[in-house]
């Protein structure tokens, strides 16, 4: 009895095979800008005595910028899509590796700040299942700058002062 269940089977799946079930990505690019991301504090607080020379901050090196997504891009190949599609180089995250001096006036407190700088896509992100669209959504990205030559974050350094 076993083995005409087996063969039923069988015959069922070669007559209505199942369909493989894949989705793919496709990004539409709408427009992109430059944005500046949130501050960093890259170096610990530095108080210069009063009545001397400036004295010197120098910002630390091995803390990252990362390229992020709007809220439902979740899964690599959403990602990947929105990356090989966006009108720039996607840089999925940028490394300080070099530090960065900058002087304090006397008698002030301070640390060093950074304002990193990003690419900027906004546009539409389709999900297919063969040559059916499931799914069109509003999406936007963003991907770290980096400085030519070094590949460092790409940015604006500041010095925060405190009481």
């Amino acid at each position: 009895m076993s083995g005409e269940n087996i063969s039923l089977d069988r015959k069922i799946n070669e007559t209505n095979p199942i369909q493989p079930y894949y989705l793919w990505y496709q990004y539409i690019e709408s427009g992109r800008t430059t944005s500046i991301g949130n501050r960093i504090a890259v170096s610990a607080w530095v108080s210069c005595p009063s009545g001397g020379s400036n004295c010197s901050i120098t910002s630390s090196t091995g803390w990252s910028v990362s390229a992020s997504y709007s809220a439902g891009i979740s899964t690599s190949a959403a990602k990947s899509a929105v990356q090989g599609s966006a009108s720039f180089t996607w840089n999925t995250t940028a490394s300080r590796s070099t530090s960065y001096t900058i002087p304090i006036q006397p008698g002030k407190r301070g640390r060093m700040m950074f304002f990193p700088e990003f690419n900027y896509t906004y546009g539409t992100l389709r999900t297919w299942s063969g040559s059916t669209i499931l799914e069109t959504k509003s999406v936007n990205a963003q991907s770290p700058k980096k400085v030519v030559g070094t590949g460092d974050p790409d940015g604006t350094f500041f010095i925060e002062y405190s009481n």
